[in-house]
């Protein structure tokens, strides 16, 4: 048996993440090159072919530094939630960081080579909306509400007999390390966070419907059929992901409530897997998706125009990362890097809805401690 929770915790977490980051670049649309306005053709020049090599250089420098401080802080604090909350953080300001430096100078070097002054740019907009379907039915969250409510039946029914002390917190291999009176919060943290990631999947679910679609004006038809398969294949994930993140809760549920006892090793592969199939699938749904369905492979008898560009709207994006356009009534729109959509924060309501979303996040994680 594995007797070091960090070299496991380096294996099913800091590896996937490292391998994301490292290829977020390949699944940005072809007419950007980190959140810059770019012809397709420039990709390959030798100056940004260095800055895309100098980005997974200091990403790598980074991402190493980041994580190393958090396992000896963890270490020092006995403490996974170090380990787990302080290592996403770390990726995520080693992510932004490192993009905003890169996207600054490849903005740069797009002034001084001028690479969309000559060419043509056109919005195209899909007044049929066949772009918008071929989404899984919100109706398929019936699996994942069922399996939450089994749980809350199952524990209403048990709680009377549950002993006055349930643990509070574990290790990766199911020890207890902390203990808590028995209460509606120490009884039903798990459930709770089940209604949670039930309530989240099902507001991303959302955004992904009613987000932007950003049609390729080159060839707008395959761009329309790439939408709709990439509107299946992000819905399926979702809700796939949704289903294995309630059912994951469930079973570390049954553990407080006494209905199994698993061993060191069922709960590293537990916790493994509750890491590891999110990120490998978002990994492979992107890889064969990419931004705006670009990797999806369709027929098309339509030819291609290489002179014909999107809009460039670079000077709506600030830093390349937050899109700030009070001319456009659109929530949400699809990332400038990667993968995933972002609001539209000239949107009075967008941002609300964000601080919302925001003070039940905060909630969320009072109710844990």
């Amino acid at each position: 048996m594995i007797q070091s929770p960090l070299l496991i915790q380096l294996i099913i977490v800091v590896i996937p993440l490292y391998v994301l980051g490292m290829l977020l670049p390949e699944f940005t649309r072809s007419t950007l090159f980190f959140g810059v306005t770019v012809p397709q053709e420039v990709h390959q020049q030798p100056e940004l072919l260095h800055e895309k090599k100098q980005y997974r250089l200091r990403f790598t420098l980074l991402f190493t530094l980041g994580w190393l401080l958090t396992m000896v802080v963890s270490q020092v604090t006995d403490s996974f939630n170090v380990l787990y909350g302080g290592g996403i953080i770390v990726t995520i300001l080693v992510l932004s960081s490192n993009y905003v430096v890169t996207h600054n100078r490849i903005r740069a070097l797009k002034a001084t080579h001028q690479w969309t002054k000559n060419l043509k740019q056109r919005v195209v907009v899909d007044t049929s909306q066949e772009s918008r379907s071929h989404y899984l039915s919100f109706a398929w969250f019936i699996l994942p509400g069922m399996i939450t409510l089994l749980t809350w039946f199952i524990s209403l029914s048990i709680y009377p007999q549950l002993p006055d002390l349930l643990p509070k917190q574990t290790d990766l291999g199911g020890e207890v390390t902390q203990w808590a009176s028995k209460d509606f919060r120490s009884a039903f943290a798990l459930p709770m966070t089940q209604l949670g990631m039930l309530a989240l999947f099902s507001f991303i679910m959302l955004i992904i419907k009613k987000a932007r679609k950003v049609i390729d004006p080159s060839r707008p038809e395959m761009s329309v059929r790439q939408h709709q398969t990439a509107n299946w294949r992000w819905s399926l994930y979702i809700l796939g992901t949704a289903i294995w993140m309630v059912t994951y809760f469930a079973i570390l549920q049954a553990q407080v409530l006494q209905l199994i006892d698993m061993s060191a090793f069922g709960h590293y592969v537990l916790h493994g897997l509750s890491v590891t199939g999110p990120l490998v699938g978002i990994f492979v749904t992107a890889w064969f998706t990419g931004q705006s369905a670009e990797r999806v492979k369709v027929e098309a008898s339509e030819n291609a125009d290489p002179n014909l560009l999107p809009v460039d709207d670079d000077h709506y994006w600030k830093w390349g990362m937050f899109y700030f356009n009070p001319d456009d009534p659109t929530f949400w729109v699809e990332k400038r890097f990667g993968i995933g959509w972002t609001l539209n924060f000239a949107n009075p309501l967008a941002v609300g809805a964000f601080v919302v979303l925001l003070l039940l996040i905060a909630a969320g994680i009072l109710f844990d401690l």
